[in-house]
């Protein structure tokens, strides 16, 4: 069902209206809201392709609909949207990250509402639970998993691979595509859970649970890799085919703007370097009219300076 649900939503268009709001926040929280860059601030109501980043030791907590509570953590940006699909009667928030990591409280309602995460190639389909999602670049581009309670699926549909998570276990998502066993994780001890207000510190990316959850799966990195894979079952083949051509699409997206940007950057540089050349040349101009020697005055001027 919940792949049927995934599935219908990827290729749906519409969304409904979206009720989230920021009930509490701290630090450098900013919307990006059709091309605007707004600052956030203690119950600004949110709209779906909204962009929510935070900044340097900052966060915020989002409430999306009657159902769940998100915290969105430093250094962090994802989007909220509100599915309208009439052939079912839930309503399902899809969430899309798109770098740092987040925090989830998501109580399940007599709606049976569900929420669904994408990160990169990667799906997660939740329904009632708390739990966490981590996707750093740099040195550590793996995404993490944990659930604190509850269950989540994940799923990667390029690979055709999925897995099921339950609580106290978590899943590390090799380079962003390949999929681990789930392991109980002894740092997911120490993480904050807290989604209440001042309380909801993230701690999550600090230096000590890093550390630790790195070294935590490299010494278990092999045995973790060594799993069954399991295929996401019945789709159909005209949808998953969809799917991926969305999945590979952003993906484009995402490399066509990074080269883009690396365009513009080469083209601002080569101008700052001809301004610099040119003001050279103008003051290298500017000192050699100095040393030249003044012209010669006039006898009408040498008469004149005589009778003043």
């Amino acid at each position: 069902m919940k792949i049927l649900l995934l599935a219908l939503f990827l290729n749906c268009s519409i969304f409904a209206f979206n009720s989230s709001k920021i009930l509490f926040m701290k630090g450098d929280v900013k919307v990006e809201r059709e091309g605007q860059t707004l600052n956030a601030n203690k119950g600004m109501s949110l709209n779906d392709n909204d962009i929510i980043k935070t900044g340097i030791d900052s966060f915020a907590i989002v409430k999306i609909e009657n159902h769940s509570k998100l915290k969105v953590d430093d250094n962090s940006s994802l989007t909220i949207q509100l599915a309208d699909i009439t052939s079912t009667a839930k309503d399902i928030t899809y969430i899309n990250m798109i770098k740092g990591s987040l925090l989830m409280d998501f109580s399940k309602d007599k709606n049976n509402n569900e929420v669904f995460i994408n990160v990169n190639n990667i799906a997660m389909g939740v329904r009632g639970t708390r739990f966490l999602v981590g996707a750093n670049s740099g040195e550590e581009e793996n995404i993490t998993l944990a659930v604190e309670r509850g269950q989540v699926d994940i799923f990667n549909y390029e690979k055709d691979d999925s897995e099921s998570v339950v609580a106290g276990h978590g899943v590390v998502v090799e380079n962003g595509e390949e999929l681990t066993k789930p392991y109980q994780y002894d740092w997911m001890s120490n993480v904050n859970w807290d989604v209440q207000d001042e309380k909801a510190g993230s701690n999550f990316r600090g230096r000590r649970i890093r550390q630790k959850r790195l070294a935590e799966f490299k010494s278990k990195r092999k045995e973790l890799r060594e799993r069954i894979k399991n295929r996401i079952g019945k789709l159909d083949k005209e949808k998953r085919e969809k799917i991926i051509q969305r999945i590979k699409s952003r993906r484009d997206n995402r490399r066509n703007k990074r080269t883009e940007r690396r365009k513009n950057r080469q083209k601002r540089m080569e101008k700052r370097k001809q301004r610099r050349e040119r003001r050279g040349r103008q003051v290298k101009k500017r000192f050699e009219q100095k040393k030249q020697p003044p012209p010669p005055k006039s006898l009408k001027d040498k008469l004149k300076k005589i009778k003043k």
